[in-house]
């Protein structure tokens, strides 16, 4: 899951459940419902996670929680994004996603 939460993390918790919830799942069986919860940026793909679930009425999600979701991205990106080891671990990790796509 990238650092940004949102469109892109919201559809992979989606296919995550598909696959935990599907036909052939060994998790099957012992699954009765999905819970999401994000926090802070992970907030934003619980909150994405939610609007997709509404197009997949065949999934079990019961529930999402977004804990403090990201509300103003561009303080939050300065924020993360520093000039410290932090900012530097991200920047690291957002040049490699984008690398791979």
């Amino acid at each position: 899951v990238s650092p940004f939460g949102g469109f892109n993390e919201g559809e992979q918790i989606i296919q995550v459940a598909k696959i935990l919830t599907a036909e052939n799942s060994f998790f099957r069986h012992i699954i009765s419902g999905i819970h999401i919860h994000g926090v802070s940026l992970g907030g934003n793909a619980a909150l994405m996670a939610s609007v997709y679930a509404s197009a997949n009425p065949e999934l079990p999600i019961y529930s999402a929680v977004a804990n403090c979701p990201v509300v103003n991205l561009k303080d939050t990106m300065r924020s993360i994004f520093q000039e410290n080891l932090r900012g530097l671990v991200f920047r690291i990790m957002t040049l490699s996603q984008l690398k791979d796509v």
